[in-house]
């Protein structure tokens, strides 16, 4: 994913390459902290970056407790879009209805 030094952060890596999000910005939905639900094609896995919020709790939108650590493929949550965005042009994931 082609992003800004100044506004990427890097949230994980899949299979050893490491995941780097655009904050500025978002080609899924527009708002880079919407939500967006995607079914993960890759096993990823997730840092928590310094001062870096958490991610929503797998496959919700409130309660629960989201820990970094290794997504399996076949997975279904939600990321924030920046995040989600960045799984796919990875080819790590794609969008779930």
């Amino acid at each position: 994913m082609t992003a800004s030094p100044t506004h990427a952060v890097t949230l994980g890596s899949v299979s050893g390459t490491p995941l780097a999000a655009d904050l500025k910005g978002s080609a899924v939905g527009g708002d880079p902290w919407a939500l967006t639900k995607v079914q993960l094609s890759a096993n990823y896995t997730a840092v928590n970056p310094p001062g870096f919020p958490d991610r929503p709790p797998a496959g919700q939108t409130g309660a629960g407790v989201w820990k970094p650590g290794v997504i399996p493929s076949g997975t279904i949550r939600y990321f924030h879009a920046h995040e989600a965005a960045a799984l796919i042009a990875a080819g790590a994931a794609a969008l779930h209805a």
